[in-house]
């Protein structure tokens, strides 16, 4: 009859309480910090029941809502045992969780959960991404959990702000105890996150030829300014001065070539090799440059043609 009473039916502890979140707790200094944990608060009668079973530490235990409508449950461990008799007091994301109201009837059975070596979680916002170091702030917030389930919807706070984190798999399956145990995290991409656009590249084939139509569009243009003998010259034989002396003037003022400024994908082997007019092989322009009649200023004695 004792064990009826409080809940214990062989050897098990299934027992019903009215819900109220942790908010609603009177004297406790430390509700801020534990709102955003997955601890609850039980009557002291449930720790005398449990003491009388043979338990599994650290305690957890599965939670339901009492209407038979709503099959949404939960697991979650146990902070203390100093909570009104017939009373829970349970963080508010587990309230939402389960779908209940203050004072809403609440199952609390204890459960023994295998200990966890994998979790899935993906953050609920994209402001999650602003935090350095996800996995040491993540570390420090699950020390207020003694349990994940999968399908919950935690919350974790970090500087003053609290995101809304998404249990989406585990292992073992279902639910785990991640009361010291190595746990490997995995993250997905936070809900609402694109992936960022990019730039479309212009698909050229890369240039390997030098020519002056290739690199004359890439040369950095120089300010015109002011040139005081601007113009074509002459030569005193009355023949227009040359192209490739024209670009000797213009290069004569110790300043360095143009600039070039190419497009990705371009190369530049130098400008190409064309041959001046005229300027033909060595041994094709070997002429015999002394060739003809040699004169003498005196006539030979005998008077027998030229002396060379």
């Amino acid at each position: 009859m004792f064990h009826q009473f409080m809940g214990v039916q062989n050897n098990r502890f299934e027992k019903t309480y009215r819900c109220y979140s942790i908010l609603c707790m009177q004297g406790n200094p430390k509700v801020l910090d534990i709102q955003n944990g997955g601890k609850i608060f039980l009557p002291p009668s449930a720790l005398l029941a449990i003491q009388s079973m043979q338990v599994q530490f650290p305690l957890t235990f599965h939670l339901s809502n009492h209407k038979e409508t709503n099959l949404k449950s939960t697991h979650a461990g146990v902070l203390e045992f100093n909570a009104e008799e017939g009373r829970v007091y349970v963080p508010q994301w587990l309230m939402v969780q389960l779908m209940l109201n203050e004072g809403d009837l609440i199952k609390v059975k204890y459960s023994a959960l295998p200990l966890g070596t994998y979790v899935k979680i993906q953050a609920q916002s994209v402001d999650f991404l602003e935090i350095h170091d996800h996995r040491a702030v993540l570390e420090k917030a699950f020390r207020n959990y003694g349990t994940l389930t999968e399908g919950d919807i935690i919350t974790i706070n970090y500087n003053n702000r609290t995101y809304d984190i998404l249990v989406m798999e585990t292992k073992p399956k279902g639910a785990i105890s991640i009361v010291e145990t190595d746990l490997q995290t995995e993250f997905a991409a936070p809900l609402g996150y694109q992936e960022p656009t990019p730039i479309p590249k212009k698909l050229t084939k890369p240039s390997l030829e030098g020519s002056v139509e290739n690199i004359t569009q890439h040369v950095v243009k120089e300010e015109e300014g002011f040139s005081a003998f601007h113009g074509s010259g002459q030569k005193l034989s009355g023949k227009k001065l040359g192209e490739e002396i024209i670009r000797k003037k213009e290069y004569s003022k110790n300043k360095p070539p143009p600039a070039l400024v190419l497009p990705a994908g371009r190369i530049f082997f130098g400008y190409k090799v064309v041959p001046l007019k005229g300027n033909e092989s060595a041994e094709g322009s070997k002429e015999n440059i002394f060739s003809g009649e040699g004169k003498t200023l005196r006539a030979s004695r005998k008077g027998k043609g030229k002396e060379v």
